[in-house]
């Protein structure tokens, strides 16, 4: 017995010993491999050169690295910066260049440098109206979501790509990716998170408003589908922050109704040019349309008043703006000679939407006659009340726009 505890005594010490310096051998590897990746002191120096305002320095100092080097793995760090440099300078060409050899460098060492010289990447193609390789590259982002954090890869990302496929015309893609990232917000939301800085919330509400590009030679259709779809976010982007995002967002959004009001004044309708009454007719009665369905979207605009509870003076500019159009929305309603009753009243939460088309199956009143025949309409009989049965409601008079001369 005695013979067996000491064999296993000593095949213990052995196996013990044997751990130790496979132990001790990693840890000697490892900090020689940390001392390889410490980060360099010429890309460091380069950095303090670019905050002091020194960029010709800074771009020497990470040239000279960058020729010196003997370890790769700092290569895509040094085209990172070198890229960034010229990006803050506004030599796009230059950044372009320098961003994917970062990528291509980190795609071999390092997939992160990859990832944000991509991320970076986007924002260059997106300023320059490069919309193709703008979505190749957010297209390359989403499989690289381990490297940033879940509002830009379950929100901002995909919110950049349907705001593309929005501008390329592709409305419906566009509205769909729009919705999963609508939904994906809202989850996170729920769950209390937030984005780390007010601006990035503000930034990445811009994006979900899915009108942040143009279309060239948008329909009406599709930019009204769009502001119906995303416009709040807006307002949303304007409350979360009231930097430089905030501003964008209340130019952006006038931008887009000018845009809508201009298809109104300048539609000309088709195949009437023989018939000068059938054509103005025609003509005002699409402005009509088109000018209620933009008058609804101020309104529902409106409803979302403050919903981050963070009133500032840009979200409160944003909803003057929206008094603003609907006064003149008002007015040309007015104008339009279609006969004086032609209104809907209708309720969005609790506010009074009044819209100027003329409502199937209700007859409209276009001349004194029509109106002749309403004054005389006997009053509706008042019932017995002495039962304690209700007395009927007393009818409400239809809304009337517009003067006719003739009444």
């Amino acid at each position: 017995m005695d013979s067996y505890l000491k064999k296993l005594i000593i095949c213990l010490i052995i196996v013990f010993s044997f751990v130790g310096c496979v132990s001790l051998f990693k840890s000697d590897e490892d900090s020689n491999r940390n001392q390889q990746l410490i980060y360099p002191k010429k890309l460091e120096q380069a950095q303090d050169d670019f905050v002091a305002g020194r960029t010709v320095d800074a771009i020497s100092k990470i040239n000279q690295f960058l020729n010196d080097a003997t370890n790769l793995h700092w290569y895509g760090h040094a085209y990172f910066l070198k890229a960034y440099f010229y990006e803050v300078e506004g030599k796009s060409t230059l950044a372009i260049k320098h961003y994917r050899e970062a990528v291509e460098h980190g795609l071999q060492y390092e997939g992160e440098v990859e990832a944000k010289a991509l991320y970076n990447l986007s924002f260059i193609y997106e300023r320059e109206g490069e919309m193709q390789k703008m979505l190749a590259t957010l297209v390359d982002l989403t499989k690289r979501q381990k490297y940033f954090p879940p509002f830009t890869t379950r929100v901002e990302t995909p919110s950049r790509m349907a705001a593309v496929y929005a501008s390329l015309g592709r409305t419906e893609l566009a509205i769909q990716i729009h919705d999963n990232a609508e939904k994906e917000y809202n989850q996170l939301i729920q769950k209390n998170s937030v984005p780390e800085t007010r601006n990035e919330h503000s930034q990445l509400l811009y994006y979900l408003a899915l009108s942040s590009f143009d279309e060239p030679e948008e329909s009406v259709e599709n930019l009204l589908a769009k502001l119906r779809k995303g416009q709040k976010y807006y307002l949303y982007c304007a409350e979360a922050s009231s930097g430089p995002w905030a501003q964008k967002c209340y130019d952006r959004i006038n931008e887009l109704y000018n845009k809508a009001w201009a298809h109104v004044l300048n539609y000309e309708p088709e195949g009437l040019s023989h018939d000068p009454l059938a054509h103005k007719r025609s003509k005002s009665e699409k402005q009509l349309d088109l000018a209620s369905q933009i008058y609804d979207l101020l309104f529902q605009l409106r409803v979302e008043e403050f919903p981050l509870t963070n009133v500032n003076k840009k979200s409160t500019k944003i909803m003057n703006l929206t008094s603003e159009w609907i006064e003149k929305i008002e007015k040309f309603a007015i104008q339009i000679d279609l006969g004086p009753a032609m209104v809907r009243n209708k309720k969005i939460k609790n506010r009074k939407l009044i819209r100027y088309v003329e409502e199937k199956q209700q007859p409209v009143l276009i001349n004194k006659e029509s109106n002749r025949s309403l004054k005389k309409a006997p009053p509706a009989p008042l019932t017995d009340n002495s039962e304690g049965s209700p007395l009927p409601e007393k009818q409400k008079e239809e809304s009337i726009i517009g003067n006719d001369p003739n009444l």
